[in-house]
C-alpha cells in the first residue's frame, strides 16, 4: 500500500503544479479513446 500512497502524491503533485500539461494530456487520452471506440 506504500507504493500506491506515494503515486497517489506524485499524482496529485502533477496536477497541482502541471494543470495545462495535465490537460494536453487528457485531450490526447480522450483522442486515443475515440480512436479506438
Amino acid at each position: 500500500m506504500k507504493d500506491r500512497k506515494i503515486t497517489v502524491n506524485w499524482l496529485f503533485l502533477i496536477i497541482r503544479t502541471c494543470p495545462k500539461t495535465l490537460k494536453n494530456l487528457h485531450d490526447s487520452s480522450l483522442e486515443i479513446f475515440n480512436k479506438t471506440q
